[in-house]
């Protein structure tokens, strides 16, 4: 698979070193010489030193001959003039763009395939839906859903009085009596697999596989518990806190664009409270507007007074999402202080979010990461139905479906040789969810919960 890559900005450095890893050839077109020379520095892969809204740039990169084109350049027009060229100038290349401009996000919507895109991404909603589906859960960990079943993955930190804390792996399933599967541990900035003679430590950072109404008994476990989160202060007025109020006042709003296509999960459309605080005036006025239910306050939330004034002691939730990832970090640390239990911060990459998580803030959403795995999901579309990226490692999990797949069904799990031995930890079968064992017979309809290293990947599919 060959993949031409437009924009070598975070987003683009990120993605091309995945599609690296997995053995993917790229190509990676960047107009500014100085970030071009950087990354071929960094990266194995070929970058060409061209604007990429000209067909000679796109050329030179050889367009032509690849299978996919994504577009993450810093400016949207950019961004959607280059897959429109490509469209119109090469047959082959499946053409995705990063959008942020609403009004051109809806348009495509209409108008799937406008300007002959095949897919836009609109990072600012990508990010809104994550913070929302974490709204929903309590605000105590992110939250991934999958599309065949009533699976979620949730992380966590193991604190000091959690039973998770000093316990193998196995003791955990015979002791908690409802099925789940630690899909993967971050200790000491290293990725595991863990197997069932792996003794979990406080601080470790677990990903969580079960069935969404089981979580409530292993929360109980992991010294969690869900809440409905009423009072939300909503720091940072831009298009991602507009996004999230829109959905958080989904009870007026629920027939709202931005949320139709949010998944088939059902959500609770109660009536919330929710305060911006946003320091421009003028963005003030805008967003009293747009959103008449909800409470603007102009203030700058950096200084000292904001939070401790009392204001906000009755709050349940801080969302910090200006786009100062520092800053959201601070304010949403120190919401705890200001009698505020829960918060959540905006970060842009998962190195980030893993110290912010260790300053006490209960969920760090990465910009970044969401991007990427929103375009994973596109580019493995014929192979799996869901994709996540266990943050910088070298471990993704992957949704497969042996339908029409005849050399896998009839075997034992044991029996099975896949390439770079991924690890299949759960089995969604005629709804019903297994974990399984090695002499379990896979059968022709069953979606395999996979876990395997990006290396073996291109092989694997």
């Amino acid at each position: 698979m060959t993949i031409v890559i437009l924009g070598a900005g975070r987003v683009g450095f990120n993605l091309a070193r995945q599609l690296i890893s997995e053995h993917k050839e790229v190509v990676v077109i960047e107009k500014d010489a100085d970030r071009a020379r950087d990354l071929s520095r960094q990266l194995d892969c070929m970058t060409v030193n061209e604007s990429g809204n000209s067909i000679e740039g796109l050329k030179k990169a050889g367009v032509e001959n690849a299978d996919f084109f994504i577009s993450v350049s810093e400016s949207d027009e950019i961004n959607m003039i280059s897959c429109a060229l490509v469209s119109s100038s090469f047959k082959k290349p499946i053409t995705i763009a990063r959008v942020r401009n609403l009004d051109y996000s809806r348009t495509w919507d209409q108008s799937p395939g406008f300007l002959g895109i095949n897919y836009i991404i609109n990072p600012e909603i990508e990010v809104a839906h994550a913070i929302a589906r974490a709204v929903e859960f309590g605000a105590i960990s992110s939250v991934v859903e999958f599309e065949t079943s009533n699976l979620q993955m949730r992380n966590f930190q193991i604190r000091k009085e959690s039973m998770f804390s000093g316990q193998r792996v196995e003791e955990l399933r015979k002791i908690i009596q409802v099925p789940f599967i630690i899909a993967a541990i971050a200790r000491e900035e290293k990725m595991i697999i863990p197997e069932g003679t792996t003794i979990l430590n406080q601080g470790d950072q677990i990903w969580v596989l079960a069935e969404s109404k089981d979580f409530k008994i292993l929360l109980k476990n992991i010294h969690e518990s869900e809440k409905i989160l009423k009072d939300i202060v909503i720091v940072g007025g831009g298009n991602i806190g507009m996004y999230v109020s829109q959905y958080l006042l989904a009870n007026r709003l629920s027939k709202n664009w931005l949320f139709k296509n949010f998944g088939h999960k059902s959500f609770m459309k109660s009536k919330r409270n929710i305060h911006i605080v946003e320091s421009d005036y003028q963005r003030c006025k805008e967003l009293a507007e747009l959103l008449p239910d909800a409470q603007i306050t102009n203030a700058d939330i950096s200084e000292e007074h904001v939070l401790e004034e009392g204001r906000f002691q009755s709050y349940d939730l801080l969302i910090a999402v200006t786009g100062n990832q520092e800053l959201n970090i601070v304010t949403a640390a120190y919401a705890g202080k200001a009698g505020i239990p829960h918060s959540i911060a905006l970060v842009k990459k998962y190195s980030t979010a893993a110290m912010a998580l260790n300053l006490g803030v209960n969920v760090a959403i990465s910009i970044n990461e969401t991007l990427v795995n929103s375009i994973q999901k596109i580019i493995r579309r014929n192979f799996v139905r869901s994709v996540y990226n266990f943050s910088d490692s070298n471990l993704e999990m992957m949704e497969l479906s042996l339908e029409n797949r005849t050399e896998l069904p009839g075997k034992k799990i044991r029996d099975i040789r896949l390439p770079g031995k991924p690890l299949i930890i759960m089995i969604t079968r005629k709804g019903s969810h297994i974990i399984p064992s090695g002499d379990l017979i896979l059968e022709k309809d069953d979606f395999l919960m996979i876990i395997a290293r990006k290396e073996s990947i291109q092989e694997l599919e």
